[in-house]
């Protein structure tokens, strides 16, 4: 009995501290669902309780800054699935809408299209309650070529310090995001 009790000790805190996170990944497939051959301007974009918008106010009326892509084009990356983009000006910020924090682990990137398809130095600025904000700089390498099963989307990871976060900015520079990988925290846990 005694060792019951004490193995329930043991794994009751592993089993709290799991319950605290949940891993996403947002795709940006919808809903509503973006379908392949078509691009449409968006004022804001959400998934997983997260918010997607540019830097600022939200755009009222068109021209929107942000870019849902269904891929399908030829001078566009392509992975398959439906990808954010931002033309070069256009900024990005994102957030939890339930003011949780969140952790980012990894993130696609690829070129905004074979017309600007040279290397983009992509920051993210990430902001915790703390009030400490975190950077890190992603570099693509400037190749769109159309002939891999990716279109050349790169995976990059960001670094252990990415944690209890409030908010992420992007710098304004045209690129593509898609398979945004993050641990949304619970309210009260965090």
């Amino acid at each position: 009995m005694k060792l019951i009790k004490t193995v329930a000790i043991l794994v009751l805190p592993l089993l709290v501290s799991s319950a605290r996170a949940q891993t996403v990944r947002i795709t940006f497939d919808g809903p509503p669902p973006q379908p392949r051959n078509t691009q449409y301007g968006i004022a804001q974009y959400r998934e997983a309780g997260m918010l997607f918008k540019p830097l600022g106010p939200i755009d009222m009326v068109p021209p929107f800054r942000l870019t849902r892509n269904g891929g399908g084009f030829e001078i566009y990356p392509d992975n398959s699935t439906a990808y954010l983009q931002t033309a070069s000006g256009g900024s990005l910020e994102f957030f939890p809408t339930d003011g949780t924090t969140f952790d980012l682990i990894s993130v696609d990137l690829a070129e905004y299209s074979t017309v600007f398809s040279f290397p983009k130095s992509v920051t993210f600025r990430g902001f915790k309650r703390t009030g400490q904000m975190v950077v890190q700089t992603f570099t693509t390498d400037g190749v769109i070529d159309g002939t891999g099963p990716l279109r050349d989307f790169e995976t990059f990871y960001f670094n252990p310090k990415w944690k209890h976060l409030v908010r992420v900015e992007v710098q304004p520079v045209g690129y593509s995001l898609d398979n945004l990988v993050l641990r949304k925290r619970f309210a009260g846990l965090d």
